[in-house]
């Protein structure tokens, strides 16, 4: 870096930039010029370009005479745009053209594939408007044309349906917040502000004062982007209904959103088809399933609620073994002696306090692993329970349904399992919409920081990629339940074998 006091720079493995007075700009040229190759900097003149404003353009061009220089009052610089306020407006003009193609191409690939073109959307196309508008002023105007595209073609190709108002606000909320995270074109306007005031603390000479002032910026501004977007998700709950409100709690759920934030990788399991991505956003929002029978194959009639615990077809039997098979599998990366269903003892006259505590021989729970909470010769015996929370006869706040839950499967069982086995209980209670119970919750933390200590990773990453994990198993079984056939008869065995009847008929 060369110094100069009446030029701010910035280097790049093969870029640079320079702002200040003309004759600064000289000075620090002519020395790169002179030392810049000493330390494989070299300066490619034809390609430098000066951007001046209109009425310093002839001293501009006295100053670099000798030079080959190109003379610019507008041009890009690092994907914004630097000139005059005409100039600003006709790269808003073409950037506003470009989005609108982006989502135009990106609402027809969402028809067949909706659930990668969310991602495109949400993790590239809106990365690309944030870093615009917060680099180029009045961009407000510009973005606003493209909310019509957005709400009109570009929610509606992902979600299977056209956002009435109050739900296009929802969804402009953040994903951990019940929404879908497209956001608003007032979301984008704030950023310029905040670049702005940023920029200004460069012009400070105490590097020190520098970055506390930046880091205050950006924490005032995170504050006031929190507060706004939850004062719009207060204001859409004071409208919503009760059922409304217990939805968005849902999906607010640590866990509940990680199918969503999740990139589509085959490779991980991550991928959906768009069948099981709306059925997913409709789940979330219980919104009306499309294509589905007026009635249940058991007699009832069918909604999303019914479907999610009714037992026919053994979907529900289906979503509780695959929760148990993925806990089963994390544990016995870390744990020792894991197996899946283990037999209680059988009691030999032993007696308990309580009445609700299992007396049955043949009783089995889910999980049994040594080593979690202590020395591996401590056992800890899990039983996982998968409920519905819409359900007419779960508890109305779900702080309450999973304590409900809880206390049952500890009723149950926690008192044989400390008594005749002598080891310790866990009840791993889950909703199907995601989220997970205040003891699950310990246990998937615990397992987690096993699992970082063992592979010396970040205990950030293991515990996503385990919610992850238990969000896409847990959407993929509820999608069972959901579209899984349920009225066809199972044929009775034959009970003949089949080499009886091979031979018998002649098959050979």
């Amino acid at each position: 870096m060369i110094d100069h006091p009446q030029a701010l720079q910035k280097r790049y493995a093969d870029d640079s930039n320079i702002a200040g007075s003309i004759e600064a700009i000289r000075a620090v040229f002519d020395q790169l010029l002179q030392h810049g190759p000493s330390f494989g900097y070299h300066v490619i003149v034809p390609k430098c370009q000066l951007i001046v404003k209109s009425h310093f353009r002839e001293k501009a061009k006295e100053i670099f005479q000798d030079t080959e220089i190109e003379l610019e009052e507008v041009t890009r610089v690092l994907g914004s745009v630097i000139g005059n306020e005409d100039s600003c407006k006709k790269f808003m003009a073409s950037v506003t053209s470009n989005y609108k193609a982006m989502l135009t191409s990106l609402s027809k690939f969402a028809k067949s594939a909706p659930q990668n073109a969310y991602s495109c959307f949400a993790r590239g196309v809106q990365n690309k408007m944030t870093f615009i508008s917060r680099t180029t002023p009045n961009t407000a105007p510009f973005l606003n044309e493209t909310e019509t595209e957005v709400n009109g073609c570009r929610t509606p190709s992902i979600t299977g349906t056209i956002p009435t108002p109050p739900e296009r606000q929802l969804f402009s909320l953040p994903l951990r917040s019940g929404g879908l995270n497209i956001q608003l074109p007032e979301d984008f306007e704030r950023g310029h502000k905040c670049s702005q005031q940023m920029s200004d603390c460069l012009e400070q000479p105490n590097e020190t004062d520098v970055e506390r002032n930046q880091t205050s910026i950006a924490g005032k501004s995170k504050a006031e982007r929190s507060s706004h977007l939850k004062s719009r998700k207060q204001e859409f709950l004071r409208e919503a209904t009760e059922k409304q409100k217990l939805l968005i709690e849902l999906a607010s759920e640590k866990g509940a959103s990680d199918w969503l934030n999740a990139l589509p990788f085959k490779k991980y399991l991550f991928d959906l088809s768009k069948l099981v991505f709306r059925d997913g956003i409709c789940l979330r929002y219980d919104w009306r399933i499309k294509n589905a029978p007026s009635k249940c194959a058991c007699g009832e009639d069918f909604s999303v609620s019914h479907s999610l615990h009714c037992p026919k077809g053994g979907y529900t039997h289906i979503r509780h073994n695959i929760i148990r098979d993925t806990l089963a599998r994390l544990l016995d990366e870390v744990c020792h002696d894991v197996q899946i269903e283990p037999r209680l003892q059988p009691l030999d006259g032993e007696t308990f306090s309580s009445s609700s505590t299992s007396v049955d021989d043949e009783a089995r729970l889910d999980i049994r692993a040594n080593g979690l909470w202590h020395n591996k010769f401590i056992r800890t015996v899990f039983d996982v329970k998968v409920f519905n929370p819409l359900a007419k006869s779960c508890p109305k706040k779900l702080p309450d349904a999973y304590k409900y839950h809880e206390a049952l499967k500890t009723a149950k069982y926690e008192q044989r399992v400390i008594e005749v086995e002598h080891s310790t209980f866990n009840p791993l209670v889950f909703a199907c919409t995601g989220g997970s119970g205040p003891l699950a919750t310990k246990v998937i933390k615990r397992l987690a920081g096993l699992i970082s200590e063992k592979r010396n990773e970040p205990y950030a990453d293991v515990i996503s990629f385990i919610r992850t994990k238990i969000s896409f198993a847990l959407l993929r079984s509820c999608f069972l339940c959901l579209r899984g056939c349920k009225a066809l008869r199972r044929p009775d065995a034959c009970e003949n074998s089949s080499s009886a009847i091979v031979h018998e008929g002649r098959l050979n």
